[in-house]
This record gives C-alpha cells, structure tokens and sequence, in this order.
C-alpha cells in the first residue's frame, strides 16, 4: 500500500512483484543455481514470534519500573540510573556501533578517550531515563533566584525568547538528541509560545501511552510521524505555532548532507516547510552541568540559503542545520546518542 495523500492509498502489489519477478530472471542469468524462496522460512515466521512476545515482556516490564520510579521523588534516582547504565551500557548491542561511530567522528582521539565518551554517554541516558518518569518536575526556571534554579538560562538566550514571544508568526525550531532532549519542548510551554512538537512514539505500547500522558501534561500540542502528521503541521503553522522537531537522526528519503566529514541523510521537512512558509529556523538545545542543572541555548535565526528565485533552498538549510548540531555534538560528545547508526552509506 503506497500513501498518497490523507486518507488516499494505492495498492502497488501487482507493480512490486512483476519488479520482483523481474529481478529474479536477471538474476538467474547470472547465476542459475539461484535459490529463490517466495514463502516466509519458519525461522523467519518463529523469529518475528519470538520478538513480538519479547517486545511485549520487555515493555510491561520497563513500565513497571517507570512506574516505580515515579513512585520516588529524589534527587538521586537519575544519578544511581546514570551509574547502573555505566556498567550495563558496554554489555548492550549499541555499544558497538557507538564506539565505530566515535572512532570514525574523531580519527585523532586515543582510545581513552573514546572509553570516557562512551561511559558518559550510557549515563546520561540513564539519567534521562529516569528523568522521563518525573518529567513535570523536571523545570525549575527561577528568574529572580537563579541559584535555586534547576534550568540556567543566559541574558542572550533570554532575549531570544523574549523576541519568540512578541514574534506572532510561524517559527520552526530544530534540536537533536543531546542530554534531555525533552527541555526545549518544556520550556516552549512555560513561556507561553504556541507550539507544536513532532514526535516518534516509543516501540512499546504501554511506554508510550505513560509518555504521551506525560507529555501532553507540560508541552504543548503533540504531533506524531504518522500518516496526516503534515496536514497537521501546516495547520499549525498557518496559526503562527512554533514548529520544533529532532534533525539528528538518519531519514530514509532525505535529503543528503555531511556531518562529521562524512555523507548522511537527513529529514528535509524542516528546510520543505521554510521555504514554503518563508519562516525563520531557530536552533533549541539543553546542556546538563555538572551539578545536576541544565543549561537551555536558543540560537539567533540562521541565515537561510535561498535559490536564484530568492526561496530558501531545502537542502543547503539542511545542511546548515547540520552542521550547527556538529558543532553542538563536538562541544559535549558524552551527550548524545552515538548508538544511532546515523552515516548508512
């Protein structure tokens, strides 16, 4: 089934199996011994089973324990989540093509270097983890008393703001998965801005009813990547919403881009909906300090790349962007998520 528009598909099977058939005959020109099986293997049937259960276990049992750590109010439930994740992370699948993803990002550092970034990066996803389960506590802006102030928050990002809510029309706003990713959406809502967040929901069910309570408790509208998402968004932009979405994950059918000095795919819709709103692009980011606060930048609008007509061209404001979040990885390695297999080339 191929998605054409809302509520609109078209059934593509006849066309998907004369390619195959197709395929198969070039194929076998080559190579006539070729064994060729139309019909699912009962390893591949028993495997799809056996996932599908385990997806299932596994997913009652991390609600179990998010609930019981909502359960407990204490400073130092993310910081004993960030020292467990220290010792289990190394042992977990990601951790092999975290380590690839760093050796290729940064040739030049020793290994100790890269064993640093690595445990720093399995802590702060256990911190974040665990701060999902209280996350309507997690903002703390104290304006007149910034020492008690969990969120910090320069004069200059301040002023930015402060400009955002006098601003009135559609702004779009990019992040990535650095430390807790979830701030900028949070402090959208406590200043008050018309916003909307895009969002992919979790693999397990039962996770992402309690996330989406959650979230729809202290953010603003939420829009999830699904069939109708951008008849959603451009609803919203038309209403002068603040669009704000994650860039730094890899996207099948994006647009090309280098980051790190090597070639990537990245979701164009951000740069898509620039040029068609002609609307400023923003960058969003929280920095976790090392006494537990975090820190929330807000970039002027880029400078967006426009064409010989004068619109904003999509793919060098996409590369643009990604070469800000580059430069926000570069500054705190151990904050984002490496394990992501972000260059599929």
């Amino acid at each position: 089934m191929h998605y054409l528009s809302f509520r609109k598909w078209e059934d593509r099977s006849l066309r998907y199996r004369n390619f195959i058939d197709a395929l198969v005959n070039q194929l076998r020109q080559n190579n006539p011994k070729l064994v060729v099986i139309y019909e699912h293997h009962w390893t591949l049937r028993s495997n799809r089973q056996i996932n599908r259960i385990a997806g299932s276990v596994v997913g009652f049992v991390l609600l179990w324990v998010f609930k019981c750590v909502r359960g407990v109010n204490s400073a130092w439930i993310p910081i004993i989540a960030g020292r467990m994740m220290r010792v289990i992370g190394p042992w977990l699948r990601g951790q092999r093509v975290a380590r690839a993803n760093l050796i290729a990002a940064f040739p030049n550092k020793p290994t100790r270097e890269i064993d640093s970034i690595l445990s720093g990066m399995w802590d702060n996803i256990g911190r974040m983890t665990a701060e999902y389960a209280r996350l309507e506590n997690i903002w703390n802006f104290q304006a007149a008393d910034p020492a008690t102030s969990r969120i910090v928050i320069e004069s200059d990002t301040m002023a930015r703001v402060t400009k955002l809510q006098s601003h009135g029309g559609p702004v779009l706003c990019f992040g990535a998965h650095l430390a807790n990713w979830e701030i900028p959406a949070l402090a959208a809502k406590a200043f008050g801005l018309k916003s909307a967040m895009i969002y992919r929901q979790p693999d397990s069910t039962p996770i992402a009813k309690e996330i989406l309570l959650l979230r729809e408790t202290v953010m603003g509208s939420l829009i999830p990547t699904r069939p109708g998402a951008a008849w959603k968004i451009r609803n919203a932009l038309r209403r002068g919403c603040m669009i704000g979405m994650l860039v730094d994950q890899h996207s099948v059918g994006g647009v090309d881009a280098i980051f790190f000095g090597r070639p990537c795919k990245v979701n164009a819709t951000l740069g898509r909906l620039a040029r068609q709103f002609d609307c400023p692009i923003q960058g969003a980011r929280a920095i976790r300090l090392p006494d537990g606060r975090f820190r929330l930048e807000l970039t002027d609008p880029l400078a967006l790349p426009r064409d010989d007509d004068g619109r904003i061209n999509v793919a060098a404001t996409m590369q643009k962007i990604t070469f800000v979040i580059e430069e926000w990885v570069r500054e705190h390695p151990e904050q984002w998520l490496w394990f992501h297999r972000r260059w599929r080339r």
